[in-house]
């Protein structure tokens, strides 16, 4: 019998062995590298905006599995500053088909600062270039002026 046992201490041996080495392999193993999510960014694009006083327009965006993210940053050029709801209108290629996506929202901002308008768009898009970015001034916010009564 005592030869038995030295067999089974053997055999014990070999198996803790083997698990320690499959174990130390898998773990040098690099991790998989996560997704890449593909982005897109515009040069700067002149903004069409004939009612608001604005920079050129800077349109970034990441394409994410389940919808893309867009965002607009314009510098406000109003001495007075940009306090608006606005509207701001991208042209856009697509897979080389030509596309149009609508943002709105609202603004204020003193002079030359940074405005930022986002909206997530769903389904995705794949963004080939940005072609045109046009502003549209939808109603101007007074200062000490009344605000508008929410709906609830």
């Amino acid at each position: 019998m005592p030869t038995r046992a030295r067999w089974m201490a053997v055999v014990a041996a070999v198996v803790v062995t083997i698990l320690v080495a499959v174990f130390l392999w898998r773990g040098s193993q690099p991790a998989p590298a996560p997704p890449e999510i593909p982005s897109f960014s515009g040069d700067e694009v002149t903004a069409i905006s004939p009612d608001l006083a604005v920079s050129e327009a800077l349109v970034r965006g990441t394409v994410h599995p389940g919808y893309t993210g867009w965002v607009c940053l314009l510098e406000c050029l109003e001495p007075e500053g940009c306090r608006t709801d606005l509207r701001v209108v991208i042209d856009y290629r697509s897979r080389g088909e030509a596309q149009r996506l609508m943002i709105d929202g609202r603004v204020d901002a003193d002079m030359g600062e940074t405005m930022r308008i986002g909206r997530v768009q769903r389904p995705p898009v794949e963004v080939d270039g940005i072609d045109k970015v046009t502003i549209e001034k939808l109603r101007s916010i007074r200062e000490n002026g009344p605000e508008p009564t929410p709906i609830r």
